[in-house]
């Protein structure tokens, strides 16, 4: 395991890291597929949990743009669906927060 994700020891495998090991989720939709997925492929896992590799909780994204999205909008139906509109209008004000020291931070420099 590591960061949560299942590795198999597939040498062999293209995709294989240095040590020889490969994500068990990326091998599993690559069966499906009949293909080798390529570096910039990403295997979502969509009740986000990263060792529940069954089929039917992965979906192919083309990109770590599209992947971002599909959080983002994770994170959007989260704070309608269970979050008051205070707690929202609070983390909103929090990010912006963020957003204005990280700007003005590197302004810095």
């Amino acid at each position: 395991m590591a960061h949560g994700y299942k590795l198999l020891r597939l040498p062999d495998h293209p995709m294989a890291n240095s040590d020889g090991y490969y994500a068990e989720h990326r091998l599993i939709v690559e069966k499906h597929l009949g293909r080798v997925l390529s570096r910039g492929e990403v295997v979502h896992h969509k009740n986000h949990i990263r060792s529940d590799n069954h089929l039917g909780n992965l979906s192919l994204l083309s990109s770590n743009k599209e992947h971002r999205g599909v959080h983002h909008n994770d994170l959007l139906e989260i704070m309608t669906e269970y979050w008051t509109p205070e707690r929202r209008e609070e983390q909103s004000l929090r990010v912006i927060t963020l957003r204005r020291k990280k700007f003005w931070s590197s302004r810095k420099k």
